[in-house]
């Protein structure tokens, strides 16, 4: 279903054909830089319509996302970046980056969203046991734990023989936790990889009751 709407974020929204061909883009450049199966590149950004775009173009590329909130306090990001050995940064515009120091290499979807060439022929080189994503812990009993999930946890997440939901094209998603909380993977990948619609909710709505009921019902999430 190439027309139907994939994501949504307030008051944009693009359809699967455009997320896959910007999450493409996004694959071709990261893949351009060097990025190879089990890579981690981190995602620094707030939640938007790019997180995701981010997220699925850094796969794409062969490498793992390490979700990187921009709230976060700023020890808490050199750490993570630091732990994890991350050399590469994907991020937006206005991000502060002061937490990266010199070593890490930065770079921008708007750059990527640019790409012409290189998209028709991208091929997956990824295998189930390449990582996919690593979350860190919030770190309360101690230092934040980053958490390695390969490929195949998320398959089996969704396809397994005693599945109990039967998630399809009609359902509409809200990707309501932060997506450096792993919760935000069923959320996600919940809707897109059944075909549903998933509507992005900015943190400001995410605190309000009221706003996020009067998504809920607006949008018909089901």
């Amino acid at each position: 279903t190439p027309t139907a709407k994939a994501v949504q974020f307030n008051e944009e929204s693009i359809c699967y054909d455009e997320l896959d061909r910007r999450s493409t883009q996004v694959g071709v450049l990261l893949r351009a830089k060097g990025v190879k199966p089990d890579n981690v590149i981190g995602l620094l950004m707030d939640r938007t319509l790019d997180t995701v775009l981010g997220m699925l173009g850094i796969l794409k590329a062969g490498g793992a996302y390490l979700p990187i909130d921009v709230d976060y306090p700023e020890e808490r990001k050199q750490y993570i970046i630091e732990d994890s050995k991350t050399q590469l940064v994907l991020t937006t515009e206005g991000v502060d980056l002061s937490c990266l120091g010199t070593s890490v290499s930065v770079v921008k979807i708007k750059d990527a969203l640019e790409v012409t060439e290189g998209l028709s022929d991208f091929q997956s080189v990824n295998k189930p046991s390449d990582l996919c994503y690593i979350i860190y812990t919030s770190g309360t009993t101690g230092n934040p734990k980053g958490v390695m999930i390969e490929h195949r946890n998320i398959v089996r997440l969704f396809n397994n023989a005693s599945f109990q939901f039967k998630f399809g094209t009609k359902d509409v998603w809200t990707m309501f936790h932060s997506h450096c909380f792993d919760f935000s993977v069923w959320e996600m990948y919940g809707a897109l990889l059944f075909g549903g619609k998933l509507i992005v909710i900015p943190k400001v709505v995410a605190k309000d009751p009221d706003a996020y009921l009067d998504v809920l019902k607006t949008e018909g999430v089901t």
